[in-house]
């Protein structure tokens, strides 16, 4: 920005929206203020139950001690790959991009001893997908946050730092308004829209499947599904809400697998919906924006607040 650096922390919503979360205003973006600026977040997150999935573009950030957030799981999975000296094959991004150990051990193996050797270094927690914590719901594996704030902002760079937070705040404000307005066009629906699409795409080919009318074993509801397809067959277990396959566990929409079992209940329709996260549930999405922000005061404008009164007038005793 304009004499200074603001540096950003934006999560994303239900409905795959950006959501600013906190931003810091600096001279420069040096170790000592990501550490200043991180400080602040954790008391902002104390109220969430689940791990939280932690993105950074900042080479600086990544050697940041998070020991004691223990619920802040750091994954560095935008630039792991890209930074790699060797040229990545399509190999790579497929085992990065795995729900299961199964298969990201499949596709290293076609990968060569060099490049096998440096993405096993970087450690698999911070760029394969399925070594990401379960109850984060978190599928993204690029680091899309950081671009689309800076284009959200773009208009702003330019303005002094009063100028700026003013212009923040306002769009900010018009944020919240017409994702609190699009929420309530969704009150008949139980989840968001980008949850339904998902969910509807999987339902679209649950026809290559057939899944098991009955548990495999008695008294441990596991379905099998199998694949026409005679690709490998899969567990789903609807009362754990888990698939071997591991989409489920990691995005919170149930997997083609999983619709297969769904399908094979009782209900009519199938009630599909019911074994999404309640992340997706448009409640839950309209909470999120709850909040009322409010425009600090311009600089020409004077402060008023409510229930705050001038001190009382006394007679004045004039001497004569």
């Amino acid at each position: 920005m304009y004499g200074g650096t603001v540096l950003s922390a934006t999560s994303v919503d239900a409905n795959n929206g950006m959501y600013p979360i906190a931003i810091y205003i600096c001279r420069e973006g040096r170790m000592k203020e990501w550490e200043k600026f991180l400080a602040i977040i954790p008391p902002l997150l104390k109220d969430t139950k689940r791990a939280i999935t932690f993105f950074t573009t900042s080479r600086m950030v990544r050697h940041w001690n998070l020991k004691s957030i223990s619920y802040v799981y750091v994954f560095d999975a935008s630039n792991v790959l890209e930074c790699c000296p060797y040229r990545i094959s399509e190999k790579a991004l497929d085992a990065a991009k795995s729900y299961n150990r199964v298969y990201h051990e499949w596709n290293l193996i076609n990968l060569s001893e060099l490049q096998r050797r440096w993405v096993e270094a970087c450690g698999k927690s911070s760029w394969a997908r399925h070594s990401y914590d379960l109850s984060a719901r978190c599928p993204q594996m690029v680091n899309i946050f950081s671009k689309a704030f800076n284009l959200w902002i773009t208009e702003l760079k330019c303005l002094p730092i009063c100028q700026f937070i003013m212009g923040f705040e306002a769009k900010l404000i018009q944020l919240f308004l017409t994702r609190r307005r699009n929420g309530r066009l969704w009150k008949d629906e139980r989840i968001v829209p980008r949850a339904s699409a998902k969910l509807g795409d999987q339902i679209l080919h649950k026809r290559l499947y057939h899944a098991s009318s009955r548990p495999v074993w008695r008294n441990n509801f596991i379905n099998l599904v199998t694949n026409i397809c005679n690709k490998p067959s899969r567990n789903v277990n609807l009362l754990l809400r888990t698939c071997d396959y591991g989409k489920w566990q990691i995005s919170g929409v149930p997997c083609v697998h999983d619709v297969a079992v769904i399908a094979q209940h009782r209900h009519r329709p199938p009630f599909y919906e019911k074994y999404v996260d309640e992340y997706f549930i448009v409640g839950k999405y309209m909470a999120s924006y709850a909040g009322i922000i409010y425009q600090t005061p311009g600089m020409t404008e004077s402060l008023q607040v409510a229930g705050i009164n001038p001190p009382p007038l006394k007679n004045i005793i004039h001497l004569s």
